[in-house]
């Protein structure tokens, strides 16, 4: 067996390690929330607060990939990880591929939200923003957990509790106002584009643009982190 086939052999090895330790957590968010939302559906609470809650689960998985990597770092699995015969982008990309994995399950939530919410704000028909939606939260959700992901993996738990993960909605506030400054506001925006014949493919291109730039460097943060990986202090000073 050569390398390159070793390093593949790795990968897939190394993702079914992956899901089969979150397997049971996407098991009990998708009981729980779906017990939840027909909860809030039959008391009445509210049509949009339960369009509130699907979003929320569905980037609610996003955030798996970067816990897994904290508890990792925290009862020293990430030690056993980056000791294991594979390569730090190996363990990378395995890492990558099952948040990504994550994500789009989650952004079935969050297009059912959208699809139900949406078409009656911006008068569209429904199937449009359904096409739209699931990529757009797909993209998005895997670039945002890729990042966190990143971000875990590739500093201390004691820079991360000091930065309180403030870079990432730092950066997402800087964006969309360069965004407002540039193009004006983004509602607008999102709503003129999505009532154009190819609106949809430009916002879902930019999107995608945007994300795989996000996503490339956030592998490499990743990759970079794991083979810095230095053992966690027994005690972390919060």
């Amino acid at each position: 067996m050569n390398r390159r086939d070793f390093q593949w052999l790795a990968i897939r090895s190394l993702l079914g390690l992956e899901f089969r330790r979150v397997r049971k957590q996407v098991l009990h968010t998708l009981g729980g929330s779906l017990a939840v939302v027909t909860v809030m559906v039959l008391a009445d609470f509210g049509s949009s607060a339960a369009l509130v809650l699907l979003g929320a689960i569905g980037f609610s998985f996003a955030l798996m990939g970067p816990m897994h990597v904290m508890k990792d770092k925290l009862d020293g699995t990430m030690e056993f990880l980056a000791g294991l015969p594979a390569s730090p982008a190996s363990l990378a990309a395995a890492r990558c591929a099952a948040a990504g994995a994550l994500t789009a399950l989650g952004a079935f939530f969050v297009t059912a939200a959208c699809g139900i919410a949406l078409p009656p704000i911006l008068d569209i028909p429904s199937i449009r923003v359904v096409a739209a939606a699931y990529p757009l939260s797909w993209f998005s959700a895997s670039a945002a957990s890729w990042l966190l992901m990143g971000l875990t993996t590739r500093f201390t738990v004691t820079r991360l509790a000091s930065m309180g993960f403030a870079v990432p909605f730092v950066v997402l506030i800087g964006a969309l106002w360069v965004l407002e400054a540039l193009f004006g506001n983004p509602v607008d925006l999102i709503t003129d584009l999505m009532t154009r014949d190819s609106g949809p493919s430009i916002l879902i291109l930019a999107v995608l643009l945007l994300s795989t730039i996000v996503m490339a460097a956030s592998y490499l943060l990743t990759r970079e982190g794991i083979a810095r990986y230095r053992p966690e202090p027994d005690k972390v000073d919060w």
